[in-house]
């Protein structure tokens, strides 16, 4: 491992205090309040009978769980818990605040790309060389608004009306999708591959349903109270980087295409809105340091960061997070945890960000004890934050507390959150309870949310051997087996 320079410290006067940035729960001033109620929706469409006809909303679920599963086991997905959290709130916000009912699931993918894609049911995918290409919040969250305008307006139901073939099967429609949407054609099964790669023509978004998807994500932002100028700004950006920088890593370009006109109509968009919106948080800008760290050789980070400091530069907060991160992956806990004791904030959801930073770093030091304290406060001032509730779940289980472990695990999942890691963590939390049974269904269902349906029958049966005359853990069993017998028969 390369040796990383050593880097100073700063004490609680020179390091600046981080600005308010957005609570865990995004909560938006009565200015805003005030200026949704005049937004006008007259102009915007509503989704026809079409998309109905294409794909109904139940057969979106199930292709939406085989692409999920085909993400998660072909792609980076990250697990990141800081980062997941931060664009699960970020969607959240602009859900609560334009009545959208549909769910969604935001997805982060660990590649340098400039790229996002969005998919049937709510599945959006975002890469973190798009992420960390956004200037301000404002630009990222137009990202997420357009793509999530895709995916309520249905676009790619609707444009399937418009194929030739009109009796796809769900694998060959997944499988279109795929090839159309990712670029990723090596994710198909190859029987379908021929036909999805003839057909994916038709899936492109066209013009009207990119003018479409823009004129959602402006009215979603300002609803949400966020700059509807951050689709045009982000457009922009885009723009002017690819005109130096064409290539693959620009790919967000071959499926969004953006001309000069676009952001015109754009900005003029965004200038039927009045009041008064949020354009950047400090939130974004110390996830936006800890992706560049998390997908940047630790020592050319902190090679960086030294040599700015050496050049006379005064890091903010953010940027010293960021280093933190880097001494975190680097494997010095010690100095990480200087570092972090040094920085500066004065925002809860920042002081939060430091904390969990600073447990992380104090259980790999062998203090255990402190990083339980930490992580405990935490979870009392914030019991519904996905990533201290992570932390914590692992925190137990080193300590020896394991049914303390499996009860966050069974909170995190009926929240919603069922990764791959989740999953796994409490298969380690059942099995130290001894219930060896829960452990292997949960394996099974890990490997079920990656796709790999043989390795999760053969969990099934390793679990059936312990279930013995249980009833309740035999219809579990039996369940998961329906449920893989039912995707082998439409997608494999």
């Amino acid at each position: 491992m390369k040796k990383a320079p050593p880097v100073r410290t700063f004490g609680p006067g020179s390091a600046q205090a981080g600005l308010l940035g957005l609570l865990m729960v995004f909560s938006v001033s009565d200015a805003a309040d005030a200026y949704t109620d005049v937004i006008d929706d007259s102009d915007l469409p509503s989704v026809g009978e079409p998309a109905d006809r294409v794909m109904t909303q139940a057969e979106e679920a199930r292709i939406k769980r085989f692409l999920k599963a085909q993400l998660y086991g072909h792609l980076p997905v990250s697990e990141d818990p800081e980062s997941n959290a931060y664009l699960r709130a970020l969607g959240d916000r602009i859900l609560s605040r334009t009545g959208i009912t549909q769910e969604f699931d935001l997805l982060i993918v660990r590649n340098r790309q400039v790229n996002a894609f969005a998919m049937p049911g709510g599945l959006l995918a975002f890469y973190t060389g798009l992420i960390t290409k956004a200037r301000n919040e404002s630009e990222l969250a137009g990202v997420v608004a357009h793509e999530m305008a895709h995916v309520t307006q249905r676009h790619l139901a609707r444009m399937q009306d418009h194929m030739t073939s009109s009796n796809l099967s769900l694998l060959t429609m997944a499988g279109v999708i795929l090839a159309g949407v990712t670029q990723t054609s090596a994710l198909l099964p190859a029987a379908v591959l021929g036909q999805a790669v003839e057909q994916q023509r038709f899936l492109n978004y066209s013009r009207a349903n990119e003018q479409e998807a823009d004129r959602f994500a402006s009215r979603f932002l300002a609803k949400s109270g966020i700059d509807p100028n951050g689709v045009a700004n982000f457009f922009e950006v885009l723009l002017k980087r690819s005109d130096q920088h064409y290539g693959k890593d620009f790919e967000y370009l071959s499926t969004h295409p953006t001309t000069p006109s676009r952001i015109v109509e754009a900005r003029d968009r965004a200038r039927q809105y009045q009041g008064t919106y949020l354009r950047d948080s400090e939130r974004f800008r110390f996830i936006r340091q800890r992706m560049i760290s998390l997908q940047t050789p630790a020592h050319e980070r902190l090679e960086l960061f030294q040599s700015r400091l050496d050049a006379g530069h005064r890091p903010d907060a953010a940027e010293q997070y960021g280093a933190a991160v880097a001494w975190q992956k680097h494997g010095d806990h010690a100095q990480a945890l200087d570092l972090l004791r040094s920085i500066q904030v004065g925002a809860p959801e920042l002081r939060l960000l430091l904390d969990l930073a600073i447990a992380e770093s104090r259980k790999h030091l062998d203090q255990l004890g402190q990083a339980l304290e930490t992580l405990e406060r935490l979870h009392r001032d914030n019991p519904a934050h996905a990533a201290v509730e992570f932390y914590l779940a692992q925190a137990y289980l080193a300590g020896g507390q394991p049914g303390q472990a499996l009860k966050l695990v069974r909170k995190r999942i009926r929240r919603g959150i069922r990764t791959p890691q989740t999953y796994r963590l409490l298969a380690e939390a059942a099995n130290a309870t001894g219930q060896p049974v829960i452990s292997h269904i949960a394996l099974a269902d890990h490997y079920l949310s990656k796709g790999q349906l043989r390795q999760a029958a053969n969990q099934l049966d390793i679990a059936e051997k312990h279930a013995k005359a249980n009833s309740a853990n035999q219809a579990r069993i039996d369940h998961r087996r329906t449920e893989i017998r039912t995707l082998a028969r439409e997608f494999y």
